[in-house]
């Protein structure tokens, strides 16, 4: 069960969620409704750990998601189907999750059968269409085969075939005893999936009941009348004897008319009397789409305006309401407005074709005293969403029972059946939650390491940014030796392994780049987010990612940098290097450059934009030795030598024994000592803001 008591989310001045409070319970498909920027995508994400809230408290089954133990396990989600990277396939996509989660890979495959996706599990998910795309998203909330499931617009792109898939995959679901939370803005999809309804305007909450009585609360039923067209004053005089015998008439666009409190029989036989021919006389059942425009029309925050096509529109005949062809009746007044909808009932004390108010406040709660929650809808929603009430009383207790916001009735052990009314906060009588057949690992590093091994893997970008370095540092200190050997370059004393430091300056810049994508990739793409879900545990998949990345660059290195230490000893005369110059010219650069990919990667996960941490990479890298070759001036002669000694070029040089400093400066080991420190303080502060920031 997932529960969420006084649940508050603010962003700097803006309030987006403000004293939420709901339950969500197994055996049930469970609407989550609500216009754009209302805050259902703010409280999915703090349901799942994803967003920090400012007030209040989420739980799924007593716990936070961050603390629940085997989350993956327990909770499956799809919040955004385009959250993986593009240049993955759909199977490693799956696997790196199901590695990540302890999950056995032979459930990847089972999924992608589910989900229809096995003829293209080998496809870049780049290539997918939007439809395939939620496939995807949705085997990956099922990959845990998990006993709440989260989905966040499930059904768009998909085909109507996919479409009816899904309803009677999350009717399947919460058959089996499972919490199946569902967003999203089709209301007929709503209509037919969902048993119960959570509502929410502008952050707070409207209407927490079963779809049945959310239609009967905030809908109301009518008749469709049609007279002869031809005959107009028929028309009017049924108006008039409906009218005098109580029934409210409004006018329909097309001519017709809608009468309400009144019953057909009744109609047809005022009618008769009046000894008007009917051309139509049908009944209107409310829809849930009617029910929740009349409840929500109040708390919507972005509504359209007229297209005037710049004016060149043909000019309207004199006599004719605007927007009326010659011969039609008249529109009804608001009706082609932005956010007009059927009135409610006059029993509901509506206004017949007043649309509200625009709330020239969008976020009426910023610089209030905070309202308290609402409850289920009143006999006027709409007037209760044009004035906010006035803070009362504290946060509503969770198991506190409160009016007018029933759940759907259940019976003991057959949800979803008739059986006795239950109230936000009872322990209702529910029958087994589902328990999966998959055997549960407890996860730990090993698991976080091999998900990101997959990750790094199946990039083809990753595998040719290492080329480029291998072409550059082989390359590159190949062609000087060959160079160096054709001029009979004179070393002064020196071991020709000192000339690979050209083509390893030249490969940092590969690795600096590919140290920032590794982490800016997931934020770029979204797939952090899916990553967190699988893995509440941020500073496991940060030090994983830290792990992997640095023993795949500190190997690449250190191999190429052996290679053409090789080739320069073998072609160039000189001194023979001594033990301890081959121990830092190989193992000594790999771990120096892979420290420095190390750096790149906590920027990334600080900066969180991969265009930025690039930029102050290759700055931090370049920009130091650049200004110190233009310090003229005597007075910064001392600044000068500061940054030749100390800057990342001349740190990695040192490390061959050679100086651009005049032999001044750190020497030996010191260049790499220096640079784990600071890549240590910088990393610590990527492990802080991982865990303390919102994803």
């Amino acid at each position: 069960m997932i529960e969420a008591v006084g649940l508050t989310k603010r962003y700097g001045a803006k309030t987006a969620v403000y004293n939420l409070s709901f339950q969500v319970r197994p055996g049930t498909v469970t609407g989550f409704l609500g216009p754009n920027g209302s805050g259902k995508s703010t409280t999915m994400r703090m349901i799942l750990g994803l967003d920090n809230p400012t007030a209040g408290r989420v739980t799924i089954a007593g716990h936070p998601y961050r603390r629940l133990p085997n989350a993956p396990r327990q909770v499956g989600a799809l919040l955004d189907a385009k959250a993986v990277h593009g240049g993955r396939h759909a199977r490693n996509h799956l696997l790196s999750l199901a590695q990540l989660s302890g999950i056995p890979a032979s459930r990847v495959d089972e999924v992608l059968g589910v989900v229809g996706l096995k003829e293209v599990a080998k496809k870049r998910s780049n290539g997918f269409s939007l439809g395939m795309g939620q496939r995807l998203g949705i085997a990956a909330a099922l990959l845990g085969d998990p006993q709440v499931l989260l989905f966040d617009e499930p059904v768009n792109g998909l085909d109507p075939e996919g479409i009816l898939w899904v309803r009677n995959l999350m009717k399947s679901l919460a058959a089996e005893g499972r919490t199946v939370f569902v967003s999203s803005h089709l209301m007929s999809e709503m209509a037919l999936t969902a048993e119960h309804l959570i509502v929410i305007g502008r952050g707070q909450l409207l209407a927490d009941m079963s779809v049945k009585a959310f239609i009967s609360a905030n809908s109301a039923d009518f008749a469709r009348v049609r007279t002869p067209d031809t005959e107009p004053k028929q028309r009017e005089q049924l108006t008039s004897a409906l009218t005098e015998a109580g029934g409210q008439v409004l006018p329909e666009q097309d001519g017709a008319l809608r009468v309400m409190g009144l019953p057909l029989p009744r109609i047809s036989d005022l009618a008769h009397d009046a000894d008007v021919r009917l051309w139509e006389l049908s009944p209107h059942q409310a829809s849930l789409e009617e029910a929740y425009m009349r409840l929500t029309q109040g708390a919507v925050d972005y509504r359209s305006t007229a297209d005037q096509l710049g004016g060149f529109q043909q000019p309207q005949q004199p006599g004719l309401a605007p927007g009326t062809a010659p011969g039609m009746a008249p529109p009804v007044p608001g009706q082609d407005q932005p956010g007009w909808y059927a009135p409610p009932a006059p029993q509901h004390g509506g206004q017949p074709f007043a649309p509200p108010n625009p709330d020239p406040n969008p976020n009426p709660y910023v610089g209030q005293q905070a309202p308290q929650a609402q409850q289920a809808p009143q006999a006027d929603a709409t007037a209760m969403l044009r004035t906010l009430p006035a803070p009362q009383d504290q946060v509503p207790q969770p198991h506190a029972p409160q009016q007018q916001q029933p759940y759907a009735a259940q019976q003991q052990g057959q949800p979803g059946q008739p059986g006795q009314q239950q109230w936000p906060g009872q322990q209702a009588a529910q029958g087994p939650t589902y328990t999966s057949p998959i055997p549960i690992t407890r996860t730990h590093l090993g698991h976080a390491l091999a998900s990101e091994w997959t990750k790094i893997r199946s990039v083809r970008s990753t595998m040719w940014t290492l080329g480029v370095m291998l072409v550059l540092v082989i390359g590159v200190g190949t062609l000087i030796a060959v160079v160096a050997a054709a001029a009979d370059m004179d070393l002064a004393g020196q071991s020709a392994i000192g000339l690979g430091s050209f083509g390893i300056l030249l490969g940092m810049l590969c690795v600096v780049t590919l140290g920032v994508l590794t982490i800016g990739s997931e934020y770029s793409t979204g797939m952090i987010r899916t990553t967190t879900t699988a893995c509440p545990s941020r500073s496991r998949i940060l030090a994983a990612k830290a792990i992997v990345f640095f023993g795949l660059v500190f190997v690449t290195t250190t191999l190429a940098a052996a290679l053409v230490a090789g080739i320069q000893t073998g072609i160039v005369e000189g001194a023979s290097a001594t033990g301890a110059e081959w121990l830092r010219g190989t193992v000594g650069v790999g771990l120096f450059v892979a420290t420095l990919g190390l750096l790149s990667l906590a920027v990334g996960a600080l900066v969180r934009h991969s265009a930025g941490a690039i930029t102050i990479m290759i700055g931090l890298v370049l920009l130091p030795l650049v200004l110190a070759m233009f310090m003229f001036s005597e007075s910064l002669k001392d600044v000068q030598l500061f940054l030749f000694q100390y800057s990342i070029p001349s740190q990695m040089i040192a490390l061959y024994g050679d100086s651009v400093a005049g032999g001044t400066g750190p020497q030996g080991w010191e260049p790499l000592w220096i640079m784990i420190g600071i890549t240590a303080v910088t990393l610590g502060g990527a492990f802080f803001s991982t865990e303390s920031r919102d994803v």
